[in-house]
């Protein structure tokens, strides 16, 4: 793992697209995920390492990249005064799994936001995605819920939120907050709970 340069933003496109392509099917109509290009996502992670606003990171195997993550200043107002920090993406390779490289790319996130004093942080997954268990084992916890739109990629904040991605509701994001476990409600918990298991009986 190390902090990303320029000469990796096409590297990093790859990781993404390739990664929204093995993780979502069917929790993102077809057409969505057809329409990525590498091309675009290799202009948005251009545009964000050299704004130097944020911090990037990149997973390596054999020197491939193979996984990355982003993180930065919480860029919900809602919550930035509470919630200072944001995971605004982590993707890895679905091969590459299981290897302590998520773990690795995370904890590079939380020491690059402590040392700017941007914690707590948060972060957006879908209700779907493995990835929740994931960051539940990390120590996130629901603070949260609403409704929301979202848009672009899969974000990073310091509550849970249930949210429609389309207007149909046919899919539905949980945002995680990383924060200490005693300081929250156990009726919001539950209440969050009963939403993802209810959310995840439509779709069966």
């Amino acid at each position: 793992m190390r902090a990303a340069t320029l000469d990796d933003v096409l590297a990093i496109a790859l990781v993404h697209v390739d990664a929204w392509r093995e993780t979502y099917p069917g929790m993102f109509p077809q057409p969505v995920l057809d329409a990525l290009t590498y091309e675009e996502r290799e202009l948005q992670w251009r545009r964000a390492l050299a704004s130097g606003t944020g911090g990037l990171f990149v997973a390596q195997v054999d020197r491939e990249v193979v996984g990355f993550a982003a993180c930065g200043r919480n860029r919900d107002p809602d919550y930035e005064s509470t919630h200072p920090g944001e995971l605004q993406a982590m993707y890895l390779l679905e091969s590459y799994h299981g290897l302590g490289l998520g773990r690795s790319l995370f904890t590079a996130v939380r020491v690059w936001l402590e040392s700017r004093a941007l914690t707590p942080f948060m972060l957006w997954v879908v209700v779907e995605n493995p990835a929740c268990a994931f960051y539940e084992r990390l120590g996130g916890t629901c603070i949260v819920t609403r409704p929301a739109e979202a848009r672009g990629a899969v974000a990073a904040k310091a509550v849970q939120r249930i949210v429609d991605w389309f207007c149909n509701g046919s899919l539905e994001e949980v945002l995680i907050g990383m924060v200490d476990n005693a300081a929250l409600d156990p009726k919001q918990l539950q209440l969050l709970s009963d939403k993802i298991a209810k959310a995840k009986a439509r779709r069966k």
